[in-house]
């Protein structure tokens, strides 16, 4: 059994630290699965966390390979029971949404293809300029049902009260992001009904009249808004965006209970990090609040990307964890689901890495405020192999970063270790040794 309580993370009723590292098996040549598990290991983890990417998986609609049979390392099974094997904790993270540089941030072509009414329509009517889709259209429900049932069957003998080493499993990633920092709320008709409808369960006849003087249906109006109610509308839009969120979530679990996951940690992770700083962090918690609190067994977690620790960055993180603190409920522990580590070679610049002690520093004042699960990000890079049916979009491959992925890992894409490496697992063993 996994729980919360009193600001721990229970495992059998006992408290523990996680400190895991996230491999992507599906960038792994099989053969290498155990020695990067030696690596991690050797750093001082003792959980691995992955994505499950529905595009490597479900590349050609009906057609799932879970199991290796169209690629060895898409045997999501056999990498977690790998795992389970060397004793490590596994934190699952099916998405639908990964991102993690993949295509279509791990959407297959085909539901974009299938169901063009999922692409959001944005400002004045133009279409969204990032992959996002609409969350709870119909259709995208529908198929995200189908994946969770085929992601679901895997991964349920491999939960810990089942005898497994799988105690958390993320609901989709950085939820809201993509509209957010695109500037490109989602405004489909499917949307702005939804919108209508939660409008008049919220005001009066008389103030909503007061509010908007158009008819609710007349869609323009809101995907073109006026000075004289933009105001109104935007604050509207923001509220009713956060309750759909929380729903979206709400219907994620809905879909791994019914395929047998529970008793192990929902996590639903917060975006908020930009340009080294924290400053839009408190967006990402209040995008997603009503999301993580609004049933037991959710437990939230941050992302981390703040590169060096440095005399303006460190009262970031500070925040970060406190304003997390303080609208969490009584028992809820800190986490971090991505907690950026390695050298800060994201292939731009070879003249901008990290000082060694950044993860360190960042790590431990992490624990000292109360996250009792982090997963350093990326700990190991890997390939990104080619898709079965082209797309002609320059590469062809997996994830738009080419060949390879994660420069920056402490583990590189070939199995070497960076320079960051030694350091990040001196400091990662100093925590498991004083963790209780």
């Amino acid at each position: 059994m996994v729980e919360i309580k009193n600001k721990q993370i229970l495992i059998d009723g006992k408290p523990v630290i996680i400190m895991c590292g996230e491999v992507h098996y599906y960038r792994l040549d099989i053969r290498d699965w155990q020695d990067r598990i030696d690596k991690l290991k050797q750093a001082g983890c003792n959980g691995v966390a992955s994505y499950i990417p529905w595009i490597c998986h479900e590349p050609v609609e009906g057609q799932f390979d879970l199991v290796g049979r169209t690629r060895p390392e898409l045997n999501i099974g056999a990498f977690i029971d790998l795992c389970h094997q060397n004793g490590l904790y596994f934190l699952v993270r099916p998405g639908p949404f990964i991102m993690a540089e993949m295509k279509n941030e791990g959407i297959p072509y085909w539901v974009y293809n299938k169901y063009p009414e999922l692409v959001p329509i944005g400002w004045d009517g133009a279409p969204a300029t990032t992959g996002t889709l609409d969350y709870l259209a119909p259709n995208f429900l529908k198929e995200t049902r189908k994946w969770y049932r085929e992601v679901m069957n895997i991964i349920q003998p491999c939960l810990q009260p089942n005898g497994g080493n799988i105690t958390g499993l993320k609901l989709d990633n950085e939820i809201g992001m993509l509209s957010w920092v695109a500037n490109m709320p989602d405004l489909t008709d499917h949307v702005l009904i939804d919108f209508s409808t939660w409008l008049q369960q919220r005001y009066d006849k008389e103030a909503l009249a007061v509010r908007y003087s158009f008819p609710l249906d007349k869609f323009d109006n809101f995907r073109s808004p006026k000075e004289a109610y933009a105001r109104e509308f935007y604050l509207d839009l923001g509220y009713y965006m956060r309750n759909r969120f929380a729903k979206y979530v709400q219907r994620l679990r809905q879909y791994a209970e019914e395929f047998g996951v529970e008793n192990i940690l929902f996590v639903i992770n917060i975006h908020g990090t930009s340009a080294g700083r924290g400053f839009t962090f408190p967006v990402g918690i209040s995008q997603l609040y009503e999301a993580y609190t609004q049933a037991p067994g959710y437990i939230s977690g941050s992302d981390i990307y703040l590169g060096d620790l440095n005399m303006d960055s460190f009262q970031d993180l500070y925040l970060m964890n406190a304003f997390m603190d303080a609208v969490h409920h009584e028992d809820q522990p800190l986490t971090s689901i991505e907690f950026n580590c390695g050298d800060g070679n994201f292939g731009e610049t070879y003249g901008g890495r990290l000082d060694v002690s950044a993860a360190d520093l960042k790590a431990k004042m992490c624990v000292a405020q109360g996250n009792r699960l982090i997963n350093y990000y990326l700990m190991a890079g890997g390939q990104n192999y080619l898709l079965p049916q082209k797309q002609h979009d320059g590469n062809d491959r997996i994830a738009f970063t080419g060949e390879h992925h994660g420069f920056a890992a402490p583990i590189n894409p070939e199995g070497a270790l960076n320079y960051t490496f030694p350091r990040m697992a001196r400091s990662i063993k100093e925590i498991m040794a004083v963790r209780s």
